[in-house]
């Protein structure tokens, strides 16, 4: 296989993974494989990947925001719902209580984490080019996640377990991948649950079926 075949195969199993027909960007493949003739095969495979991102982070968007379109009256009545709570509370406590803001409890992004919980988020996928059935996330959980995580964080998720070796954490299971990345600042706070509930439940599909990583 030469090396324009291996970056191509690489370049498709990323946007296949987020339901685009690579086929569709052979010519932009072509193009920018072309542009990266005199470049080392680390640098040409970086740049490459990072078109297939930003490819993907693209679709994604447009889904998120046809999502948020569909889904902002739901969102609002659950914003609703939430101050009356809140009022509730303060009443209950024949108290002052400053009213809260709440934006300052729940950020858009929170809201979408609390509605796309690990159970929901977490399926399986089919690698028909690598013939591999794996579990990852969804695709809404993965526009959530691209939106704070770097895109090797994401890859790891939505990769098949058996090229977890190839990716940054190798052979880790899930979970201590994440908290590395908490670790170290990779995975903000606000949101680190959240992911350790998406590895957590990853990993015990794997556990469950007798897999491992390496």
């Amino acid at each position: 296989m030469s090396e324009e075949q291996r970056l191509w195969e690489h370049f498709s199993v990323v946007l296949s993974s987020a339901g685009i027909n690579p086929i569709d960007y052979k010519d932009d493949f072509d193009a920018f494989y072309r542009s990266l003739q005199n470049k080392p095969y680390e640098e040409k495979f970086n740049k490459i990947m990072d078109l297939a991102s930003t490819i993907t982070r693209e679709k994604l968007i447009r889904q998120e925001e046809e999502k948020e379109i569909e889904e902002k009256p739901n969102l609002m009545n659950e914003i609703q719902k939430l101050r009356e709570a809140i009022e509730r509370l303060r009443q209950s406590l024949q108290q002052p209580l400053q009213q809260p803001q709440v934006e300052e409890i729940l950020t858009p992004l929170q809201a979408e984490m609390a509605y796309m919980k690990p159970s929901k988020a977490v399926i399986q996928r089919y690698d028909e080019e690598k013939g591999c059935i794996f579990w990852s996330i969804n695709h809404e959980a993965e526009g959530i996640m691209s939106r704070f995580a770097n895109r090797w964080i994401v890859k790891r998720f939505t990769s098949c377990i058996y090229d977890w070796k190839y990716l940054p954490g190798g052979c880790q299971w899930l979970t201590d991948f994440v908290e590395d990345n908490i670790k170290f600042g990779f995975i903000p706070a606000p949101y680190a649950d959240w992911m350790r509930g998406l590895a957590k439940e990853i990993d015990a599909k794997y556990i469950e079926e007798g897999a491992k990583p390496c």
